[in-house]
């Protein structure tokens, strides 16, 4: 809208000559009314090109848009400008994104509009720029929004100053806050004058004030924002840096305590001592009986060896955990039987294996962490397809739902509820079929979404396939990384999730943010 309308005006008082256009260009090219169609269409790329280039960076910009509605506060502020701690984290980041993307709209409104007047003014006046006073006029205008814009931009500069890595700690010091501050205050004021005196002008249209203010302007950027801080720094604080600094480093260290909770810290004596007794033994059963004499890695290997079972399965991982087991807490590692399509033998593979029959994984192996059996393997608390629990934990852990359509290793989309059963297990020579009982998966219940999903998959099976029904649902982003980083981009994730059983005998993967 704004670069529409300031088109519109500029090319209002003196439209661009069509007659004139037509006669510098090919005899008998265009028409007059196809010229005009043709400037009309030009005149709208100009306008809406920039401004989906402006909306593209806009719309990656959709966090800071929700904090900045959805802030809380911290109940904590900061020591130099007395904000609440919130304001610099949900607030300023969508300002000053604000405040950049204006200058960027105006600057290039400028450019925009000078240009279009310049190629009317050459066609006007054949090849001469005789920029009209209206045109001037416009363009004084914009760059007095401009300096107002800069006159912004120094004020929020200010709080950028916090996070400042200038001096002897992170965050503001004695230069930032007798030098730095205080030139930006003066560049706010003095972007404010240039802008008032640019609206002046372009009343007058005389050139000297503008000219003057902007000259003022360059020189006071120069000379206040860099030349007298660093004369500052140099002079005043190097040679005695601890005295001048002793505050701002008192503010680093409290808000580094308060930022990693450290103020929240009791401390308790531990006596360490140097020779272990059989008294110290006895007395903490508890870290004695789980001490890990299983390493992951090798016991990966051995539970694929031993509770594979198909081929079509993987263990991706061992995971530790802990669960209530006859009373005690006992340490255990736990490794989930995904299915790897990847696996399958060439003639077993089909479009409708991969969709719509082989949708999960089954179960977990699992065993503690310091059990070994004479023949040196893990002794199983769980074991098998479908899991079975071993005497040892048969009344505290039952596995109810062993079926996993989520894991490490998943990576393709299924169908489900469709017009065919799924493969759950492996039993003897036969198969165990069911079908999803979950909640999961989004509805393809007409030919429309058939059609989006064929596009987004670029899968065309999905416009035709005789097994879906109205039922029917896809389930993707499988993947638990990628499925929770689409659920909570706003969230920073661990690189392993792990599965646990519940108090339900369901399974579930938990990943820490």
């Amino acid at each position: 809208i704004f670069i529409g309308l300031n088109i519109r005006y500029a090319l209002k008082s003196k439209p661009i000559p069509l007659h004139v256009v037509k006669e510098q260009l090919v005899e008998g090219a265009f028409k007059e009314e196809q010229l005009q169609s043709l400037m009309k269409l030009v005149l709208w790329a100009i306008i809406i090109l920039p401004s989906l280039l402006l909306a593209t960076v806009a719309a990656q910009q959709w966090l800071y848009a929700l904090a900045f509605f959805d802030s809380v506060p911290f109940d904590s502020t900061d020591p130099i400008f007395s904000n609440d701690i919130s304001f610099y984290t949900f607030e300023l980041p969508i300002i000053r994104f604000a405040v950049g993307s204006s200058v960027s709209i105006c600057i290039l409104t400028m450019l925009i509009t000078g240009a279009l007047v310049a190629l009317r003014d050459i066609f006007l006046g054949q090849g001469a720029v005789q920029l009209h006073k209206k045109a001037i006029q416009q363009l004084f205008v914009l760059a007095g929004i401009l300096f107002l814009l800069f006159g912004i931009s120094w004020y929020l500069d200010r709080y950028d100053l916090l996070f400042s890595k200038s001096g002897a700690v992170w965050g503001m010091g004695y230069t930032d806050i007798n030098a730095r501050e205080p030139a930006f205050y003066a560049m706010a004021i003095l972007s404010v004058l240039t802008a008032v005196l640019l609206f002046v002008s372009s009343r007058s249209l005389k050139m000297r004030l503008p000219v003057t203010a902007i000259g003022i302007y360059v020189a006071a950027r120069v000379l206040l924002t860099s030349a007298w801080p660093s004369m500052i720094q140099t002079l005043m604080v190097e040679p005695s840096e601890l005295e001048k600094e002793t505050q701002y480093l008192e503010h680093n260290i409290q808000f580094s305590r308060e930022a990693y909770a450290l103020n929240r810290i009791s401390e308790n004596p531990f006596e360490v001592e140097s020779e272990l007794s059989m008294d110290s033994i006895e007395s903490n059963p508890l870290t004695i009986n789980n001490i890990r004499v299983w390493d992951d890695r090798p016991l990966l290997t051995t539970y694929g060896q031993i509770q594979e079972i198909r081929t079509y399965y993987d263990f991706r991982d061992v995971d530790v955990d802990r669960y209530v087991i006859d009373g005690q807490l006992r340490q255990v590692m736990l490794s989930a039987r995904e299915l790897n399509y990847d696996n399958f033998n060439a003639e077993g593979r089909s479009w409708v294996n991969e969709h719509f029959q082989y949708t999960h994984g089954h179960g977990l192996t699992m065993s503690p962490v310091n059990v070994v059996t004479e023949e040196g393997l893990p002794d199983l608390f769980i074991k098998d397809i479908p899991p079975q629990s071993t005497d040892a934990v048969k009344n505290d852990i039952q596995i109810t739902r062993p079926e996993i359509y989520y894991g490490e290793k998943t990576d393709r989309y299924i169908v489900v509820m469709g017009g065919i059963e799924e493969f759950d297990y492996p039993k003897g020579d036969e198969n165990v079929l069911t079908k999803y009982s979950g909640k999961g998966g989004v509805s393809i219940d007409s030919f429309f979404k058939r059609a989006l999903f064929w596009l987004y998959f670029s899968d065309i099976e999905l416009l035709f396939s005789q097994y879906i029904t109205p039922e029917s649902r896809v389930l993707f982003h499988r993947s638990i990384r990628e499925r929770v980083q689409k659920l909570a981009p706003f969230l920073y994730f661990d690189r392993d999730p792990y599965l646990v059983i519940n108090d339900e005998g369901k399974l579930v993967w938990i990943l820490d943010a």
